[in-house]
């Protein structure tokens, strides 16, 4: 009977601070939303009707195609934004997991003579192990870096491509003057 003196403070105490604390999660996310929303209404270079360097200029060079590939390239954004989100989860998988609030009632006991009135209220944590939550968040830190190593290893991949879809380019075009003088 203490514990549950104890614990039901406790319980209005948490019922009570839960609205500022889920007030506090819609905020954070509205703030990425806006966030995404601002990323979305930027044009790009296609949109913005910027000249389009690679039509206009007169020979074509290797680092202006490599350049408007990664500019225009849309898995690079979407490898990125995915980086960006795996940075956030070391912190929430190093945290303590939701506690958990049960109530139980045994109906049978209301209104009897026979018996006390029945009911239960149960508050739980669940503690894991010495070091676990380190190491879950060293775990979520490990995974980002490696979206960010894969970041840079699409960004590479599509350089490679580009250049040798410049040197196939600058190869027909050598054919085609040779062809077109004899």
């Amino acid at each position: 009977m203490r514990i549950a003196k104890l614990l039901v403070p406790l319980l209005f105490a948490v019922c009570a601070a839960w609205p500022a604390l889920a007030a506090r999660a819609r905020a954070g996310d509205e703030d990425v939303i806006r966030e995404a929303r601002a990323k979305e209404s930027v044009p790009s270079a296609v949109e913005r009707d910027e000249p389009d360097v690679i039509r206009s200029a007169e020979r074509l060079e290797r680092s202006v195609l490599v350049a408007a590939v990664l500019e225009r390239n849309p898995s690079i954004e979407a490898a990125r934004q995915a980086w960006r989100a795996a940075v956030e989860r070391p912190a929430q998988a190093a945290a303590l997991d939701d506690p958990m609030v049960s109530y139980g009632l045994a109906p049978l006991s209301i209104g009897s003579a026979a018996v006390r009135f029945g009911q239960e209220l149960e508050v739980a944590q669940p503690l894991p192990y010495r070091g676990k939550r380190r190491l879950r968040g060293s775990i979520a830190a490990a995974e980002a870096e490696g979206l960010l190593a894969g970041l840079g290893e699409l960004r590479l991949e599509l350089a490679r491509r580009a250049a040798i879809l410049h040197a196939d380019y600058v190869l027909v075009h050598e054919a085609l003057r040779i062809n077109a003088e004899h």
